[in-house]
């Protein structure tokens, strides 16, 4: 009887392998009607992102660069909700000591 069990289970490990694996070369379908719409930006050099703004106020969010300021200047739960896509109900919560 263990013969038998060890067989039907290596018949569905062998099975499951072939059905979830990958495959080699893959092609990959990419949509022109959505890369139309793309943005890219090439650097001469890399930006420099610091701790600049007060408040999000001052931070517009209009670009990469703007954004990533002010993920890094966030000092509340509700400027990282500000900055959060899909706002306060997409949001990482944050506690105190991770802002201080």
């Amino acid at each position: 009887m263990t013969t038998f069990k060890f067989k039907v289970t290596l018949f569905l490990f062998l099975i499951s392998l072939l059905c979830f694996s990958q495959k080699k070369d893959v092609k990959i379908n990419l949509n022109t009607k959505q890369l139309r719409n793309c943005n890219y930006k090439i650097y001469k050099i890399s930006p420099s992102i610091k701790m600049i703004y007060e408040d999000t106020i001052e931070s517009k969010n209009e670009t990469q660069e703007q954004l990533m300021t002010s993920i890094i200047s966030a000092k509340n739960q509700e400027w990282v909700n500000y900055n959060s896509f899909g706002g306060k109900e997409k949001a990482a919560p944050f506690t105190k000591s991770e802002f201080d």
